[in-house]
């Protein structure tokens, strides 16, 4: 940005003026050595093209939707919740049982955990619309959940409750710091961020120990209500000013640092609240941010492809909309290595480029590129070896591998490589893996 430091002597309307002033050393012009590190934020009129589709059935406000392939699980304060094709629009079925309003649900494969104001979590088979067994003891009503592996976290006012889902074992329940009801919340390996209005903290839930908190007015924040959180950062969003937490470091990312590659875990990733979306640009150095104000929205969800946005309203309405090609584009973009040139190059994840030659640790990173992508908790590895298949034509896993050692499969490499990834079977379905990368203590 070029400044002017003798701003009286020039004629904004007359460029002969300003080039003779310039010229006599009257004026000039100072270039601003800190632009690259200026973080810009461009406010989208839409995020949505084309016809809007609506799935109606619910008597009273969507409180979460949540998105399993081609279907979506939607919870209400009508009591219910409801099993959809968001694809098609087709209403599946309805889960009855609990008495009071719903007001969150998690998925784990076939299974649905929904928390609920009448003080009980239900786990289900969504699938078939079975209810499998209820969580009960609470004495106010459940606020927010999220889950990892076989462990449910749950809120319950200034409560954290946690438990074996699988099994309905009670395994611990955190007290204490918050004072008001808990909001939202995120669990990531032991570690568990809980928010209420004026707080939030992160503690080890397994030991109960308190590992750091952020306050506002304590530490330059307003408010917390609208407020994007992931297994990493706390992303606080206004009109003027977007601000990211790294939660599990305590750490304020600065607008230079987001450049970091340290910090490559922030760009690429949408950032949603019933209020507002945003994404970061590592390239540009820029936040796409998004604030409709034409409907009251209660949730807002993301299709596993990226290709649609799913809203939930305050009437039940559940309404799904393809997302413009832009921030389609800087969603799905990921870095990909190609091994004939080791050169660098953006391409969409859902394009099929064959690259005629690989080695094993092309095929890793091709896997880690794509589990990050994903951005889910585990990821059905099926998804991650037909992706590998379709970028490598071909692919012949026997000639992957050490020198002393031939793979019959992609399961057997990934197994053995654990310091990168980690894999578990499905319990309920036989010959069903999950993948997600190694966690870092």
């Amino acid at each position: 940005m070029a400044h002017i430091v003798n701003p009286d002597n020039l004629d904004d309307d007359d460029d002969a003026v300003f080039s003779a002033l310039l010229s006599q050393g009257l004026i000039w012009v100072e270039e601003d050595d800190d632009d690259s590190d200026e973080l810009e934020i461009e406010v989208l009129e839409s995020i949505t093209e084309g016809k809007t589709r609506t799935l109606n059935g619910h008597t009273s406000s969507v409180n979460e939707v949540v998105v399993s392939g081609d279907f979506a699980i939607s919870a209400s304060s009508d009591k219910t919740l409801r099993v959809w094709n968001w694809k098609n629009g087709q209403h599946l079925r309805t889960l009855n049982g609990h008495t009071n309003s719903v007001n969150g649900v998690v998925t784990s494969g076939d299974f649905a955990i929904s928390a609920s104001s009448d003080k009980t979590l239900r786990v289900w088979n969504w699938k078939n619309g079975q209810h499998l067994r209820t969580l009960s003891g609470y004495t106010q009503e459940i606020s927010a959940l999220d889950l990892e592996a076989d462990v449910v976290v749950s809120a319950s006012f200034g409560e954290i409750w946690i438990w074996n889902w699988k099994n309905g074992e009670n395994i611990r329940k955190l007290t204490g710091w918050h004072r008001s009801g808990i909001t939202d919340l995120t669990v990531d390996g032991d570690l568990v961020l809980s928010v209420s209005p004026d707080l939030l903290l992160v503690r080890n839930w397994r030991t109960g120990e308190n590992l750091r908190k952020l306050s506002v007015n304590d530490d330059s924040i307003d408010e917390l209500e609208n407020l994007a959180l992931n297994n990493d950062f706390a992303i606080f969003i206004d009109y003027d000013r977007i601000s990211a937490w790294n939660w599990k470091s305590g750490e304020y990312l600065h607008e230079s640092e987001l450049r970091s590659d340290n910090y490559s875990k922030i760009a690429q990733r949408v950032f949603s609240t019933p209020l507002a979306v945003c994404i970061y640009d590592a390239k540009t150095n820029k936040w796409y941010l998004y604030m409709p104000d034409d409907m009251d929205y209660k949730t807002v969800v993301f299709a596993n492809d990226d290709s649609h946005i799913i809203r939930g309203d305050s009437s039940g309405v559940i309404h799904v909309a393809r997302v413009v090609p832009l921030l389609q584009r800087l969603i799905i973009c990921e870095t990909v290595t190609d091994p004939r040139s080791h050169s660098t190059s953006h391409k969409s994840a859902n394009a099929v480029e064959p690259i005629p030659e690989y080695d094993t640790d092309d095929v890793l990173e091709a896997a880690r590129g794509y589990i990050r992508k994903r951005n889910e908790e585990w990821v059905n590895f099926s998804r991650v070896s037909q992706y590998l298949h379709e970028i490598f034509p071909d692919l012949k896993t026997k000639k992957l591998g050490r020198l002393d050692k031939n793979y019959p499969s992609l399961i057997k490499l990934i197994a053995d490589y654990p310091s990168d990834f980690e894999l578990r079977q499905d319990l309920e379905k036989q010959g069903l893996y999950w993948i997600r990368l190694k966690r870092t203590p």
